[in-house]
């Protein structure tokens, strides 16, 4: 199973919150997700505003932040560029939404 998720999953996975457990109960599906610039984007806004509100210190945000850059490098999240993820989208359904 491939899936895009939004971004606050990924704050739940490495930030504790309300939703942690369910995050990590879909990630024992072994599902492939992916990981865009935007999903970065945001995830690092959301621990900047954590630190900013006193949630996390700023050692907590940099052990947070060195967390997800090493599961990117051991390919837990698929990267992948949005226009990338939506030619193959679109690609994909083709044949089913036009008959050309």
């Amino acid at each position: 199973m491939t899936v895009y998720v939004d971004s606050s999953f990924f704050v739940s996975l490495y930030v504790a919150d309300c939703y942690s457990d369910d995050a990590y109960c879909f990630m024992q599906e072994s599902p492939v997700v992916w990981l865009t610039p935007l999903h970065r984007a945001e995830w690092a806004h959301a621990v900047a505003q954590n630190v900013f509100r006193g949630v996390l210190t700023t050692s907590d945000a940099d052990r947070i932040y060195a967390n997800l850059e090493a599961d990117r490098r051991a390919w837990v999240w698929r990267a992948g560029e949005l226009t990338t993820l939506f030619t193959r989208y679109v690609l994909s359904w083709r044949g089913t939404l036009c008959h050309c």
